[in-house]
Formats: C-alpha cells, sequence, structure tokens
C-alpha cells in the first residue's frame, strides 16, 4: 500500500512540475515568435 502512495505522489509531483514547465515553454515561444513577427514587420517597412 505504501508503494501506491509514493507513486502517486511521485506523478502528482512530476505531473505538476511538466505542466509549469509547458507553460514556460509555451510563454517563451510565444515571445519568440511575437519577437520574429516584428522584426519581419519592421523589414518589411524598411523595404516598402
Amino acid at each position: 500500500m505504501r508503494f501506491w502512495v509514493y507513486f502517486v505522489g511521485w506523478f502528482l509531483a512530476h505531473k505538476t512540475v511538466l505542466i509549469c514547465f509547458a507553460d514556460k515553454c509555451r510563454s517563451s515561444v510565444t515571445k519568440s515568435i511575437a519577437s520574429f513577427m516584428e522584426d519581419k514587420a519592421e523589414d518589411l517597412d524598411k523595404s516598402a
């Protein structure tokens, strides 16, 4: 029985870490895409 308690605790802890990690990845990817789009827009403004 104790094994299941440890397993569930380990699983929940890792799930929380994975969710936090995924959120950080998503926000950093969104930021990099946004900055990339801004750079492209500036290049288009210069060439226009």
